[in-house]
């Protein structure tokens, strides 16, 4: 199954699109509920963290909810990421996907994770309908140690 493109927009109001933001590398998409949720920020410390590895592989992350443009850059600053956290504020591509959810009466996206090849082929998909369930770091090496062999 082949990506589709989309463009969202940064924290710092320019445009993101995916096709061209990655246009020879590999890429980890992860969608998560929002800078509220506690699971989600340990989730996205813990790539952060581990970013060498990601680098290695010449993978690039992106990170993706529905908050607005000011949370998604305090949620970067304030957990220092090195990789970028878009904005979905009307869910439209969280929708696309079908990741859209509810939680205590907000709208949000599902735990999503997509680890999309050099041509945009999904070689990776993991959805939770749990805001709690996440792949471990450890778990997620080894799919992407299964998925791309370098």
């Amino acid at each position: 199954m082949k990506f589709t493109n989309f463009t969202l927009k940064t924290p710092d109001d320019s445009t993101f699109n995916l096709y061209k933001y990655t246009p020879n590398n590999y890429v980890l998409l992860l969608f998560f509920r929002g800078a509220w949720c506690t699971f989600c920020k340990k989730q996205l410390q813990e790539l952060g963290q581990n970013i060498d590895f990601f680098d290695q592989k010449n993978i690039k992350l992106v990170a993706i909810s529905n908050d607005s443009q000011l949370k998604s850059n305090l949620l970067k600053t304030f957990l220092k990421l090195p990789f970028p956290v878009l904005s979905d504020p009307n869910t439209q591509l969280i929708s696309k996907l079908n990741l859209k959810t509810k939680y205590k009466g907000h709208t949000t996206a599902k735990p999503a994770m997509f680890l999309l090849d050099k041509n945009h082929t999904v070689l990776y998909r993991y959805v939770s309908d749990n805001y709690d369930d996440r792949v471990s770091f450890k778990d997620l090496t080894v799919q992407i140690n299964e998925a791309i062999k370098l």
